[in-house]
């Protein structure tokens, strides 16, 4: 018997090592293992957290008829809101209700990694999809009921289309290119920025693109002409938010530095931005550096990382509409650069140690998150009205559309009024027990029936006075949350004094019990 020496069979263990992983990485298995991550992560305690004020109109506002959503336009076209109309005639819970954010969630890994794949290959493919993956605002957005996750979606579909358009050995890109772009700019008006960015790209490489002018401008023109359903809404819209109609601050010039932590990190981070910042900065550099040696699409990523917020920044200063959320997809540039760092060197360790870098901060950015409580707990005050409500107490609420998440979990018989005023239509409370109108625009929720009234103007107040719709009542639960008045107001409105509810945290929601006659 020959017996081998450790130098021997160390090196041959290794090279089999090797090359078990370089098959691994070459394989669909490394695809499905990074889809697969993207998945758990986003279908991990989709329920756990209470609905939100912008969750609760999502239902509501999807639970109207087409023709309802179509003539009262919000602040977003109408593709999503249709969407999720027919979707929840499956199902009406919260998971059921936040289930398509994460399945456009899980899809967007996927065609994250196809985007890399398309740039540089196989390899950086997979850590521009591991990235999507375990991103913080992503998962963030994939686990709420809003359309930020359909938006990023649809977003990465156009980005990589327009990729393709260039691709000799591509079938039919351009369709899929119209199909997606035209879907996204039926998502989010911010889907305009994304195609300013391919419209900028494709022009400053005219050289390069010169030959397919003539289909390019035809695409952009069908692109207009199937918008111009909803153009007369988009104007409408734009006019409402010069004239003041806005619901952020001006962003100040922190603000750019906030937003690509927030796409890189998430809404929450263990670490601070001084740290971190200098950090993907670097490896993004790496990133810039390796895109011009494997002859990246350098031009196309720069500009969709820096023009759609900056856009919106400048826009902003005068009209304030700017926010992070709305430029979700920004981040795949960031993303896109941070994995052709990590792909840049090739030493392995090299590379995996830069992985781990930038891997560490995401992930524990990640673990903060689920950790966090619900931002408004509207299941916990339902359950607690609920529990220690009595016949004759009534609900109010000081902040918009706060009965509809409460809607969502409260199923008691108590009476509710609020504040309504900073919607684009007025609305009409009716009594629980009255006929609905003959209308088409008929909606239900919940204790409490609105239909739009389209005969008067926009008008600030109370449904009902505090003081005349306390009349009659024992107590009054009082729910405050972006307060129009403050709790001394109310409570000289009712003429009594207002005890906070305490050893139950509600979130950004502050709930009293104040009671009337003495009671």
């Amino acid at each position: 018997m020959t017996l081998r020496s450790s130098e021997t069979i160390l090196p041959a263990r290794t090279a089999a090592l090797e090359g078990w992983w370089a098959r691994f990485l070459a394989s669909r298995l490394a695809v499905v293992a990074v889809v697969g991550l993207g998945a758990v992560l986003r279908l991990y305690g989709m329920g756990a957290k209470s609905l939100w004020h912008d969750e609760g109109w999502t239902f509501f506002f999807a639970q109207t008829n087409l023709a309802y959503q179509l003539v009262t336009p919000t602040n977003a076209p109408p593709l999503y809101h249709a969407l999720l109309h027919f979707w929840l005639k499956l199902g009406q819970g919260a998971v059921m209700l936040r289930l398509p954010s994460a399945l456009f969630g899980i899809a967007s890994v996927w065609v994250a990694y196809l985007i890399g794949r398309q740039i540089a290959g196989q390899r950086l493919g997979l850590v521009t999809g591991l990235l999507i993956a375990v991103a913080p605002m992503l998962i963030w957005y994939s686990q709420e009921a809003r359309y930020y996750s359909l938006l990023f979606l649809l977003s990465a579909l156009s980005f990589y289309f327009y990729l393709r358009l260039f691709d000799a050995s591509a079938r039919r890109p351009w369709l899929g290119y119209f199909v997606v772009t035209l879907l996204c700019m039926y998502t989010h008006y911010y889907s305009f920025l994304i195609l300013l960015v391919e419209n900028l790209d494709f022009f400053l490489g005219w050289r390069r693109h010169r030959r397919r002018w003539k289909r390019w401008l035809l695409i952009q023109v069908g692109l207009g002409v199937f918008y111009l359903p909803w153009l007369l809404f988009f104007l409408g819209q734009a006019r409402a938010a010069a004239g003041g109609e806005v619901f952020y601050p001006r962003p100040n010039w922190m603000e750019l530095g906030y937003s690509f932590l927030t796409f890189l990190a998430g809404p929450v981070r263990p670490l601070p931005g001084a740290l971190l910042l200098p950090l993907f900065a670097g490896v993004g550099l790496l990133g810039v550096w390796h895109a011009r040696r494997v002859e990246a699409p350098l031009r196309l990523i720069l500009l969709l990382l820096i023009l759609p917020v900056g856009l919106a920044f400048l826009v902003s200063l005068r009209v304030p509409i700017y926010h992070s959320k709305h430029l979700i997809a920004v981040s795949l540039a960031c993303y896109l650069l941070l994995a052709l760092g990590i792909t840049l060197p090739r030493d392995r360790r090299l590379a995996v140690l830069l992985g781990l870098v930038t891997l560490l901060p995401i992930v524990a950015s990640l673990i903060v998150y689920y950790r966090l409580p619900s931002r408004q707990d509207w299941r916990g005050i339902a359950r607690l009205i609920e529990a220690q409500g009595q016949p004759g107490d009534a609900i109010f609420f000081d902040g918009q559309v706060g009965h509809l998440p409460f809607g969502f979990y409260y199923d008691g018989p108590l009476d509710q009024y609020g504040f309504y005023g900073s919607l684009s239509r007025n609305w009409k409370p009716l009594a629980a027990s009255a006929s609905p109108p003959e209308s088409p625009f008929w909606a239900d929720y919940g204790k409490i029936s609105y239909f739009a009234d389209t005969s008067r103007s926009l008008s600030d107040g109370w449904w009902r006075r505090p003081e005349d719709a306390s009349q009659g009542y024992g107590r009054v639960w009082l729910m405050l949350f972006y307060e129009r008045w403050s709790l001394e107001q109310h409570e000289a409105a009712l003429g009594t004094t207002c005890e906070p509810i305490t050893g139950q945290d509600f979130g950004e929601v502050s709930v009293y019990l104040c009671p009337l006659r003495g009671g």
